[in-house]
């Protein structure tokens, strides 16, 4: 059953226990970009009701009217219905209670997660962030939502055991961004590889995947193929078992790690440390100083740390983002654990 939600600002569409709403604002810029694409006697009937609503006097009339109008171009173009046949392919989601759907302007922040319902129920909610180009785009949208879906599957459930706290499997806290970078490649390279039993993971997607996961586990060496293959092809691994591999990757291959050095940093093997190290930024040195006292450009990194320690030089300037959610926390699928969200 679809309804229009009693407030302005979401438009709903209900299916048994579940509930999902869509912000008025993403509403209203999907149907002005699928109107494009309709049949011309669709365009002229929507402009037909549209263009009399602009002379209404009254601004708070005139904005309810316009509500009004897009909530049922958006039942009428059909722009849920792709969202909701995501939904459905996972049934652990029938009783998951309410979703929002909300708009977001960069396909980075397109990403599913799962937050506190702060209207006081003491429950969740589970937050779609969508740009409304995405939304009208049905195969895209079903592409991106059954990846970002078995997150909230995973999140939600006990089985998994998700905390949104970064633990201490990881060495030391200078490690934290590495640690979140290697969990969000684990935990994408299991969900891909259920979508692939399924038959469902997009054309392509296994090899970036892998590539992706070769990248971030160079340390492995050849033992990186058999390991992905593993996690690719294998049951679903808890939140746990996915904190410890990123933060200690050579337990995915039952060997030690190997490489010709040890960073001096993060004491990890690595093949080879960052060259010229002398020419780093003195807010890299700095940076790293925080952490290591004793620490000079002379001693070397390794290239991860190099980045690592570039990346919070740049942040020390950054404007914070806002508020954490479950999966951005400590551990980010934008990079939500996320970031969330290459796929």
């Amino acid at each position: 059953m679809t309804t229009l939600a009693t407030s302005p600002n979401v438009f709903r569409s209900q299916r048994e226990k579940c509930c999902l709403e869509f912000d008025r604002r993403l509403v209203e810029e999907a149907v002005l970009l699928a109107i494009q694409s309709a049949p011309p006697g669709e365009q002229r009937l929507f402009r037909a009701e549209r263009d009399p609503l602009y002379k209404v006097a009254d601004p708070d009339r005139r904005d309810s009217e316009f509500g009004d109008l897009h909530g049922r171009w958006f039942r009428r173009l059909r722009v849920a219905v792709p969202v909701l046949s995501a939904w459905r392919q996972e049934p652990s989601l029938a009783n998951a209670g309410r979703c929002l759907v909300v708009p977001v302007s960069s396909a980075k922040e397109e990403f599913a997660d799962v937050q506190p319902d702060r209207r006081g129920s003491g429950g969740t909610v589970v937050l779609l962030r969508l740009r409304p180009p995405t939304l009208v785009d049905a195969e895209r949208v079903v592409a991106l939502l059954r990846h970002e879906l078995l997150h909230v599957v995973d999140i939600l459930d006990p089985e998994f055991c998700f905390e949104p706290h970064l633990e201490a499997a990881a060495v030391n806290p200078m490690l934290d961004n590495l640690v979140r970078e290697r969990y969000r490649v684990l935990w994408d390279t299991t969900i891909d590889g259920r979508l692939a039993a399924r038959s469902l993971l997009p054309l392509g997607r296994e090899g970036r995947r892998q590539a992706e996961f070769q990248a971030a586990f160079a340390m492995l060496g050849e033992a990186a193929g058999s390991c992905f293959e593993a996690l690719f092809r294998g049951p679903r691994p808890d939140h746990a078992w996915l904190l410890s591999a990123a933060a200690d990757p050579g337990q995915m291959a039952e060997v030690r790690v190997t490489g010709s050095g040890c960073c001096p940093l993060c004491r990890m093997p690595t093949a080879s440390l960052a060259p010229h190290p002398e020419r780093l930024e003195l807010a890299v040195v700095d940076a790293v100083n925080q952490d290591f006292r004793d620490w000079t450009p002379a001693a070397g990194l390794c290239l991860q740390c190099a980045d690592l320690y570039r990346s919070r030089a740049v942040s020390i300037k950054t404007p914070s983002r806002g508020e954490i959610s479950a999966r951005s926390f400590e551990i980010s699928t934008s990079s939500a654990l996320p970031s969330r969200s290459s796929q």
